[in-house]
């Protein structure tokens, strides 16, 4: 999870409120939900890209149904990086 000059985003995620935030800040963002969390350091096109996977398959959750935790959003986002090349864990 390493910020470099093209990765200045990092992508925060809350499990309660099931959303993404792209945080171009140093900080982390309160939310009504609770708080989002951050999965990693990445540009605008790898967030978009992740979010774009990712998204249709919590949307087809129902409310109620449980949330998406966090940590099983961080296992994707390994998993994600790993098979985009980034090496991440």
């Amino acid at each position: 999870m390493e910020r470099l000059e093209k990765r200045k985003i990092m992508l925060e995620y809350s499990g309660k409120g099931r959303q993404f935030h792209y945080n171009m800040g140093d900080y982390p963002i309160p939310d009504i939900h609770g708080c989002y969390l951050p999965l990693g350091w990445c540009s605008i096109e790898e967030a978009d890209f992740f979010c774009t996977i990712v998204q249709p398959f919590m949307t087809q959750r129902s409310i109620d149904t449980p949330i998406v935790p966090f940590e099983v959003m961080k296992e994707a986002w390994g998993k994600y990086c790993r098979f985009v090349g980034r090496g991440e864990k």
